[in-house]
């Protein structure tokens, strides 16, 4: 019977290897360095530009009902029901710039007749603000942005308390924000649009808007 007599120098050399071998194996754990060095290299999948962009079709409209709730200028706005938009209705968003945070106590949308109606034969109402009601016109807060607050608008009536008829276009004519007890209004007036459709505002509160 043979005898192997290994060397002590030997023997310390091949406790060595296996005490450092386990550090030099790839991590088996598939959420390991590998996976997260893949997912950093690998391009998004995701396409450039926002889903809520005019082109990618603007905010697409929603069947359930939304509660929003916010701040304005700090302030802590009454947390409301916001109903759907439906898709019957002229709808769209009014963007208030507003840097130097002066304090906004009401925005609201001058609706008019159809556009057949000559504009100095049109009559005009106001809507409601911060009261959305389904059966009505109606603006209401949406969000905050750093220097924009954002609020929403929905009409269904014309100013003569009539059901907008489908097919034909309607006269808006501008957006409206009383900040700091001043009145800002739209740069966009008098447009003409139809139902059901979407139009957006902007207004400026950084300098006194003339009235038309």
């Amino acid at each position: 019977m043979r005898i192997w007599i290994i060397p002590v120098g030997g023997l310390i050399l091949i406790i060595s290897v296996l005490f450092l071998l386990p550090r030099f194996m790839p991590d088996q754990d598939p959420t390991g360095p590998v996976k997260s060095f893949i997912d950093i290299m690998q391009p998004s999948l995701t396409p450039e530009g926002d889903s809520n962009d005019e082109s990618f079709g603007g905010a697409q409209p929603t069947q359930e009902t939304e509660v929003n709730s916010g701040t304005v200028n700090g302030t802590a706005t009454a947390v409301a029901p916001t109903p759907s938009v439906i898709p019957r209705s002229i709808n769209g968003e009014i963007k208030i710039i507003n840097k130097f945070e002066i304090p906004i106590s009401r925005v609201t949308v001058i609706y008019c007749q159809s556009d057949d109606i000559p504009v100095n034969e049109q009559s005009c109402s106001q809507s409601d603000f911060g009261q959305p009601q389904v059966g009505g016109n109606y603006v209401w807060f949406d969000y905050n942005s750093l220097y924009f607050q954002y609020y929403r608008y929905f009409l269904i009536e014309t100013a003569g308390n009539t059901a907008m008829t489908e097919g034909k276009r309607y006269i808006i004519a501008w957006a409206k924000a009383i900040a700091g007890g001043r009145e800002y209004i739209s740069d966009m007036q008098w447009v003409a649009v139809p139902f059901p459709g979407k139009y957006n505002f902007e207004i400026s509160v950084s300098a006194q808007s003339p009235k038309p």
